[in-house]
């Protein structure tokens, strides 16, 4: 009778032991888990310190490209290049950031376009040009008229405007103009939409030609990169004014290791 007693005794003390061992090891296992967690937040906080820290000076490189292409600009408002033909567009800095420069103003494919509001006019410079221009346009109604500055001809109006004294609406809202051949003494192409419709009327159009265009901006795209990050500024700059339109930042990539290797 005594020996079932510490019998008993004796299975109630390891069973009392094995739970004990069991929430210890349970303890273990979630500290642990909460240990490398935070082990695993702070490495991925110090990675976006990190590339932060190289975004910083990416930025910077990029914006001392955008310097340099304002400068070239102020010298030459019709330079265009990048590095693969002006070395002098890629600059390694002495913090170890760089920065690749391409400034361009003509379209590449002899196509531009855009919108014309009621009584809005347009002006294309062709002094560059040699071949034939067209232009193409939809939307409200009303007429295009069209001159080539340096020409002795006054506006030609598409289709042509009514007699004032019986005037007859016009409802196409499309059209074309035929191949404008550029010669030596034409240098700016002028266009301009009028309408019988509300103030809110306007057209697209479209111009074309075999060979790339005058886009009226020039821009300026600066790629900086440093360490882990690269970074792009885009200033684009009116033409015949100078004026700045607008800068615009973006960043091209960011992760591991140096990715100029």
């Amino acid at each position: 009778m005594i020996m079932n007693k510490q019998s008993t005794i004796s299975n109630q003390q390891l069973a009392k032991s094995g739970a004990a061992l069991l929430i210890t090891m349970l303890l273990i296992a979630g500290v642990g888990a909460l240990a490398l967690a935070v082990a695993r937040i702070v490495l991925s906080e110090i990675r976006i310190s990190g590339n932060y820290a190289d975004s910083i000076v990416a930025y910077e490189a990029a914006e001392a490209g955008i310097e340099k292409g304002l400068l070239e600009f102020r010298y030459n408002r019709n330079i265009e290049g990048d590095t693969s033909n002006n070395t002098s567009f890629h600059k390694d800095l002495a913090n170890d950031g760089t920065y690749d420069l391409d400034i361009s103003y003509k379209d590449q494919d002899g196509e531009i376009g855009g919108t014309l509001d009621k009584d809005d006019s347009i002006e294309l410079d062709i002094s560059q040009n040699s071949q034939p221009i067209s232009i193409e346009w939809n939307g409200d109604s009303g007429w295009v008229e069209w001159r080539v500055l340096g020409d002795t001809a006054e506006w030609d109006t598409i289709p042509d405007i009514p007699d004032p004294n019986n005037p007859t609406p016009y409802t196409s809202g499309s059209g074309s103009i035929s191949p404008i051949i550029v010669s030596g003494s034409r240098k700016i192409l002028r266009i301009k939409y009028l309408s019988q419709e509300g103030n809110d009327a306007k057209i697209s159009y479209t111009i074309t030609s075999s060979e790339p265009l005058d886009t009226g901006v020039t821009k300026v795209e600066s790629v900086g990169t440093y360490g882990k990050t690269r970074r792009k500024l885009v200033a684009e700059i009116d033409r015949k004014s100078g004026a700045i339109l607008g800068i615009f930042d973006y960043t091209l990539y960011t992760g591991e290791g140096d990715i100029r290797d």
